[in-house]
């Protein structure tokens, strides 16, 4: 009798405990917008100047590839449905991300918010296949060469990253989470569906 006892209560603490629910944030995405503003920014040309220095080395750009079917709008910075190439950036203590299309600064946006995050938990890497029985002596033969003589200059690995997005609850602006290396960008905009 005392074990059933002892059982109920143990099972009572654990079902009244309270349950960890996930908070989701509110936030005032009207007062969010507002408060941010536009960067007085102005490169020549339009080209950003620190460009072929951030991509010397690299075969294929190191700069993600965003695609928006929808236009975006940042105050006066409008963004056309389309592809852009996206570089955080900080600049007086402002943290933006500078959108390029065709080569060329299409707008700087400003971040609303930048997170450091834990790059093992959002970038999952895929299990690495274990090598069959019959290829491990060339393996190793390859390994004893590139240990002798020396092997190829790799090329840098190239950034990782991710793309989150949303439209909020009462439809009027557009939430962009843009993962990259050791930071998570919030963008917010204003959206127009594009015409077909």
């Amino acid at each position: 009798m005392k074990k059933i006892v002892w059982v109920l209560l143990i099972f009572l603490l654990f079902s009244i405990s309270p349950v960890k629910a996930e908070i989701k944030e509110r936030l005032d995405y009207d007062e969010v917008y507002n408060g941010l503003s536009s960067l007085d920014l102005y490169f020549d040309y339009r080209v950003d100047p620190s460009e072929d220095s951030e991509v010397f080395g690299y075969q294929e750009s190191p700069y993600p590839l965003f695609r928006s079917s929808l236009a975006l709008y940042f105050k006066d910075i409008n963004l056309e449905p389309g592809y852009y190439l996206l570089t955080p950036k900080n600049f007086s203590n402002s943290d933006f991300v500078i959108f390029k299309q065709n080569g060329k600064v299409a707008g700087f946006i400003p971040v609303y918010e930048k997170i450091k995050i834990d790059p093992k938990v959002v970038y999952k890497e895929p299990p690495k296949p274990k090598p069959k029985l019959y290829k491990r002596p060339f393996i190793a033969v390859k390994k004893g060469f590139v240990k002798t003589f020396g092997g190829m200059r790799r090329p840098p690995k190239p950034y990782r990253h991710k793309f989150e997005s949303k439209i909020t609850d009462d439809g009027k602006y557009f939430i962009v989470w843009f993962y990259q290396e050791d930071y998570l960008y919030k963008m917010i905009f204003k959206f127009k569906r594009a015409q077909n």
